[in-house]
């Protein structure tokens, strides 16, 4: 019997609940946010103002490990989707194109 039977989400790969520091350079611009999900090919983060980020976007990630001798996750990302919070901070998903 596969795992998936067992698992509610039925994803191809597992969403992992995080809440650490991450950074996404966009061109010219960095902006610091909060990962919070993070998966195999994705990651979703929270901007806790306007990004100005629009889907189809190219960048690179950096999310931390929360210290201790393993390096940060550094990847290049693509913007999927970004939609308002209820806070007025931004939810930002994105996909990992490339691991650093």
């Amino acid at each position: 019997m596969s795992w998936r039977n067992h698992y509610s989400e039925k994803r191809d790969f597992i969403r992992m609940s995080v809440n650490t520091e991450a950074s996404l350079v966009m061109e010219s611009h960095t902006l610091s946010l909060t990962c919070v999900d993070l998966s195999t090919t994705g990651a979703r983060l929270i901007c806790h103002a306007d990004s100005g980020l629009e889907a189809g976007q190219q960048g690179v990630v950096t999310i931390s490990s929360g210290g201790g001798t393993t390096l940060p996750l550094v990847a290049d990302a693509s913007v999927v989707r970004v939609s308002r919070t209820e806070n007025g901070g931004e939810d930002i998903a994105i996909t990992l194109t490339n691991l650093r």
